[in-house]
Parts: structure tokens; sequence; C-alpha cells
């Protein structure tokens, strides 16, 4: 599987590569610099950066007071937060970070993994490089899901960083942290809370587990239901599904579900073509039940006790 990782990681920094070369820019006529304010007389360092968000006209004044916060400093490699605020026009926070690489001869990757805000789950990946001697100043955008989380009300953002050491050919992990960036100081965290609404369907909700409908919605490609997921144990829970059915006929591609950490909850959305759907015969904006095969377990424990294992059905 660590193999499997690498391969891609070295896929998708070489077609970055490429990107970059096949850019009808001189790199080396366009590539800012950043001057040490202690001495004139050292050497500038190369900064590989996209434009800061701050420069745009669809920002407003930051609500956050989180400034220069380093994250990680270690003796190759640091993460600092110089900045956060929003996007006024997406409505979606952002962070404006800086990636040093301290060697004076390595490539390295930064990639983040599972990242959470508020405490909630949620899908916000992160893939940049620096350089050797070089800082990459990145903006991550933050996108808490199905607007979960306003923007003014994010005071907890965590993230598993990997770090990468990259010799143009092939790459292998050299460090994993855990990012903790409180916006508001440490002591004024909050975590989220789901607030059930009148038309959730609860599917299963057991000691281990819970799993809500909390709406569907349909466009000319996808019939989307979307589900909110707790994972009440202290392991990360798999949930996979079997054969499903769309009023008793049986659709090709059952859902699928990602993993759950740990103590934490996250939303789902999953779907099915509304082609395949038309071509059983049914009309995708008049359904009347779904059913399919749902087995929660612990990751790495297939052939232990499971969370759950049966057979849910539901009008959505």
């Amino acid at each position: 599987m660590k193999k499997t990782s690498h391969l891609l990681i070295l896929l998708i920094f070489s077609i970055l590569l490429v990107a970059c070369g096949s850019s009808g820019h001189n790199m080396e006529d366009t590539k800012p610099e950043i001057t040490s304010e202690n001495s004139s007389d050292e050497k500038n360092i190369a900064v590989a950066s996209s434009k800061s968000v701050e420069e745009t006209s669809s920002q407003t004044e930051s609500p956050y007071p989180i400034k220069n916060y380093v994250a990680i400093d270690k003796d190759n490699y640091s993460v600092t937060v110089d900045s956060m605020g929003w996007d006024n026009v997406s409505n979606l926070a952002y962070l404006n970070i800086t990636l040093e690489n301290k060697t004076t001869d390595k490539t390295y990757i930064f990639n983040t993994e599972d990242s959470f805000i508020n405490g909630l789950q949620v899908h916000i990946p992160m893939f940049e490089s620096a350089q050797a001697g070089s800082k990459s100043q990145v903006v991550w955008y933050l996108d808490p899901l199905n607007k979960s989380i306003t923007v003014k009300d994010i005071t907890d953002i965590e993230a598993l960083l990997h770090v990468y050491e990259f010799d143009g050919k092939e790459s292998h992990e050299i460090d994993t942290e855990t990012i903790h960036i409180y916006p508001y100081g440490q002591d004024n965290i909050t975590t989220y809370v789901y607030e059930p609404k009148d038309t959730d369907q609860v599917l299963i909700d057991n000691e281990y587990c819970t799993i809500i409908l909390v709406g569907s919605d349909m466009n000319n490609v996808n019939y989307a239901l979307k589900l909110y997921i707790v994972n009440k144990t202290d392991e990360t829970m798999n949930i996979s599904t079997g054969e499903n059915y769309i009023d008793g006929k049986k659709i090709k591609n059952p859902p699928y579900f990602p993993q759950i950490r740990p103590q934490k909850s996250t939303f789902e959305t999953i779907n099915w073509l509304v082609s395949t759907i038309k071509d059983q015969g049914i009309d995708p904006s008049d359904i009347s039940n779904i059913s399919f095969y749902v087995d929660v377990y612990a990751s790495g424990h297939l052939n232990d006790e499971h969370f759950f294992k049966e057979t849910i059905s539901f009008t959505p």
C-alpha cells in the first residue's frame, strides 16, 4: 500500500513538473524572492509561490487574529501559518502558509491526509512541494462541507501532514506530523454539534455509530443522498456497502463511504448516475424506496465483531 502511495505521489509530482516546464514564462525571470531583513549580505531565498489571496479584490478584512504562527519547526523543514482569512465570493476560509525546506540538496513534498475543522472530518487536501533551500507560499482553502460551519466559527483546524523526500525518480516518507491551528487561540476552541432537523431520517443508530439521511439532491448527472455520519468508537471505522436497489430494481455501482476517524463525524454524499436510474425505467424525481447492505467495522479488524451488518431501507 505504501509503495502504491509513493508511486501516486511520484506521478502527481511529475505532472506538476511537466506543467511548469511547458509554461510560456521564463521561471528564472518571474520567480519572486525574499530577502533576509537581518543582513543584506545573506543569500536571497527563492520562493515558489502563487499570488497571495489577500491581494485579490474578493477579500474582506480577516476576522482571525492568527498571524505568523509556527505550526511545525524542525531541523530540516518548517510550516508557518502567515495569516488566515476568507474569500467572500466563494465563502471559503483559507490559510496563507509558508512551507520551508531547510535542506541544501533535497526536494520535499508536503501532503495532508486527514483534516478536521472543529472536530468535523473534511476533505481539504493540500499537495505542495518545496525545492532545497526554498520557501513555498501556498493558499490552503478550508471547505467544512455543506456550509455546516460558517467561516467565522472555525476555531480548531487539525491535519495529518506527510513529508516526502523526492529525488527526481521516486519518493519516500521522512516524517508525519499532526498540525493543530487555533485561529482564536487554544482556549477558545469549539466542537461541531449537528443540529437535527424534522426532515432527517436516522438510518443507523447504535452504541458504535450513527448515520443520518439529512437530504437528497439531483442534477442532470447525479442523484445524491446527503448523510451525516458519527463514529462513536476509539477505532478508525470502515463502512462498506453491497448490492443496492432503487424501487426494487438493482442498480450498478453501490455507494462508497470513506473511513471515519475515531470519535469524529463527517458529512458524506453518495451518488448514483441519473442515466443509470433511468435505464431501469425509474423516474429519479419520484423515487419511493432505496435499500442497500451496510457493513460497519473497525479498520484492520475485518474478522472481528462488526459494529453493524444489515440491509437498510428508506424513502428518500
